[in-house]
């Protein structure tokens, strides 16, 4: 008895150890088979062999890719939680995926529970509202994550989702407003419809203007182009240059640019006699139109181009990381990426150099490591006659931490990182830009 208890919190405790071990990323090795490793560069678990990629793993949860082209879900502890079954799997702005098999769409829940079978020919993300729209038959309509049809088939078309209780749907070539329930709030008589937070800006007869939630006309139709309102304030375009109007329709800002951005952290990035600047809220250039690229801030820092090397200035317009470095991305996580000749390294919001460039590319920060490659040569060893005794470039990757150091070498020909749970305002952009790291 005593020995069978022994055994049992022996088990217990080997079973915490191993899961307690942080995952800080997903390796494919050269024995062609997928792991998970924990920062002493130590397999914690390999992965199911039909698995030949992923996807970077987000809120504990990565799309995984088989050899005969079917699709699952895997977790942080290596299980699948779906059958590699379907055709395609889609990560969507909700707690849903949508999953595609023969043709049809449907979703599953996040833990990969199928919840809403493969039925439509199109399908939407939910939206905060609980609600998605999905397609039959060319028409679309809306459902509930019930899978409960609450707006019929009827639409020709439709724009994102719902957002408080209201979405923009079509009909032919014109666009009105809807609620949850289908009923028509704005008739649909406008070309075009953009929703933001108060008002909607819509297109008629090639001239734009403002409506109320309800379909009131607040601001008339004479603009060339009208975008949504950010931050009180819209741009305008009029006899071929860009200005800002307030919700009163009043010009803040003369159009006298050759082209302007929403407001995103109260400075809209403009343009002017070919150069880029910013403006504030009231229209003054906290930043004169004088360089050849400037983006939006990110911790406070935006990045600036001027004869062809690239810096930083803060949000008061000051030059505060000189420019010389070939090509800067933004900050995340208190680093920046930046490239000197061919190679990248990191800086931080200090501009000082953490990392010496030597890598042949690096990613972002997340969970307080990076992934970097380097890049190198190997001997053709495939059955192209003409390629025998050549060399051919291979990508190998590993992981670093924020002193700079190599905690895993780059010895990985494909990655799949996983990311922090608190980056929802850029998963698209990195999904798209930091995402899968297979070459």
């Amino acid at each position: 008895m005593h020995r069978k208890l022994t055994f049992y919190i022996l088990l217990i405790f080997l079973v915490k150890v191993i899961f307690s071990q942080q995952v800080i990323l997903a390796a494919y090795q050269d024995n062609k088979r997928w792991v998970l490793l924990n920062e002493k560069n130590e397999v914690i678990k390999e992965l199911h062999p039909k698995i030949i990629d992923l996807t970077t793993f987000r809120n504990g949860l990565a799309i995984a890719l088989s050899k005969n082209g079917t699709e699952g879900l895997i977790d942080l502890k290596g299980n699948l939680i779906t059958p590699m079954s379907y055709d395609e799997i889609v990560r969507t702005t909700s707690d849903y995926f949508i999953c595609v098999k023969n043709g049809k769409q449907g979703y599953l829940n996040k833990r990969g529970k199928l919840v809403i079978s493969c039925q439509f020919d199109n399908a939407y993300s939910f939206t905060s509202d609980s609600l998605a729209f999905v397609m039959k038959d060319e028409k679309y309509g809306v459902i509930n994550t019930k899978g409960e049809l609450v707006v019929p088939y009827k639409y020709d078309k439709v724009q994102y989702g719902f957002k408080n209780d209201l979405a923009v749907v079509g009909n032919k070539d014109k666009q009105g407003v809807i609620n949850s329930k289908g009923k028509y709030i704005i008739p649909p008589r406008y070309d075009t419809i953009y929703s933001s937070e108060k008002f909607y800006t819509a297109s008629k007869n090639q001239k734009w203007g403002v409506l109320d939630k309800v379909g009131n006309m607040v601001i008339p139709f004479s603009f060339d182009y009208a975008s949504i309102f950010s931050s009180g304030l819209c741009v305008v375009l009029k006899n071929g240059k860009y200005g800002y109007i307030n919700e009163l329709g009043e010009q803040v800002v003369p159009c006298i640019y050759e082209d302007a951005w929403d407001f995103s952290k109260e400075v809209a990035r403009i343009k002017k006699n070919g150069k880029y600047g910013f403006i504030d809220q009231h229209g003054h250039e906290i930043l004169e139109p004088k360089y050849e690229e400037a983006y939006y801030f990110s911790e406070g820092l935006g990045r600036v181009k001027k004869d062809n090397k690239w810096g930083f200035i803060n949000t008061k317009g000051l030059l505060v990381i000189k420019e010389k470095w070939d090509y800067a991305s933004w900050f995340v996580n208190g680093f920046s990426p930046v490239l000197k000749g061919d190679k990248w390294g990191f800086i931080n919001s200090e501009g000082k150099t953490v990392l010496k460039p030597k890598y042949k590319d690096v990613f972002v920060f997340s969970n307080e490591y990076a992934c970097v490659y380097v890049q190198k040569e190997i001997e053709y060893k495939g059955s192209k006659t003409e390629l025998k005794g050549t060399k051919i470039p291979i990508h190998t990757y590993g992981l670093i931490d924020k002193n700079g150091q190599e905690i895993i070498p780059c010895s990985y020909p494909a990655v799949s990182i996983i990311w922090s749970e608190n980056r929802n305002d850029i998963d698209d952009l990195w999904d798209r830009w930091y995402g899968f790291a297979r070459k």
